[in-house]
């Protein structure tokens, strides 16, 4: 997969058409798979290559200047998922305020038409330029009289709720991981460090100060080693101190780890439910 970085003074002319899916796609959730899905259908359809726009930092820091944003992916993350996905080009945009000033038209210029997309895929609730005042209407109105096409995908639910990141990051921060699955399509997972603890089998681990990560209290978690995966009791502490403790010692290793979030454990839901009867009952 090849990788381009795009900012707004350097365009690259791109010599082959490509269908483009465009989003931010912050966990890649089932809706923004039903999108990508969709976009890699209609590129081999066409015969073409099939690409991604993403965005980097998050609108919400660079607009609203939210320093205590929270990612479900970083984007090495999101990188590597791409990559999973089959996606041939990944275009990362710096988004900056230079980018969110941009007029609707002039987005479109740049982004789609200098950089050759014969074909763009967009959520139902994508907006982009000045004020988000471009919506996927505009964008098909662009389109119009010209060669290149617009699929808009609609919304996507889970219990009657609109599956979105925003809706997934409070599911994490809440601890409740149960229902994880049904938007994600599989668990939630963290890239981590650790370093060596009391004993053999206990860590500190040390996640990117930027990933969604749940409130204080006890997780049964999955890490991913060479040989598969194995099982491992979390414990968060105030101020995102964690520790880590397995049944046998974790192999090393340079690249980190990735620790998957199955459950909040039996004994931290036994010591929600004692707290919350000493508020009820005194």
């Amino acid at each position: 997969m090849e990788v381009i970085h795009l900012d707004h003074s350097a365009i690259p002319a791109m010599k082959e058409q490509h269908v483009m899916a465009i989003g931010f796609f912050d966990g890649v959730h089932l809706g923004h798979q039903e999108l990508l899905n969709e976009a890699r259908n209609l590129a081999e359809r066409k015969g073409c290559k099939f690409s991604v726009m993403t965005f980097s930092p998050h609108p919400s820091e660079v607009i609203r200047k939210n320093s205590s944003f929270r990612y479900l992916m970083t984007l090495p993350q999101k990188v590597a998922k791409m990559k999973r996905l089959g996606v041939d080009t990944l275009f990362i945009t710096k988004f900056d305020l230079n980018f969110a000033s941009l007029r609707p038209t002039e987005f479109v210029q740049k982004y789609i038409r200098d950089i050759n997309a014969c074909h763009v895929v967009v959520g139902f609730d994508f907006t982009f330029g000045f004020k988000a005042q471009g919506d996927a209407e505009l964008l098909k109105q662009e389109c119009s009289n010209e060669f290149w096409g617009v699929s808009v995908i609609s919304k996507k639910e889970c219990a009657e709720e609109k599956i979105s990141s925003t809706r997934i990051r409070n599911i994490v921060k809440a601890g409740e991981f149960s229902s994880i699955p049904e938007c994600l399509g599989e668990h939630y997972s963290v890239r981590v460090d650790v370093d060596a603890g009391e004993t053999a089998c206990h860590y500190i681990v040390h996640a990117d100060p930027k990933a969604t990560l749940p409130v204080s209290g006890d997780y049964d978690v999955e890490v991913t080693i060479s040989q598969g995966k194995k099982h491992g009791r979390l414990k968060i502490h105030e101020e995102r101190a964690i520790e880590l403790r397995m049944l046998t010692p974790l192999e090393e290793s340079k690249d980190g780890y990735e620790m998957t979030f199955i459950r909040k454990s039996r004994e931290s839901q036994r010591n929600t439910m004692e707290r919350m009867e000493e508020i009820v009952y005194g």
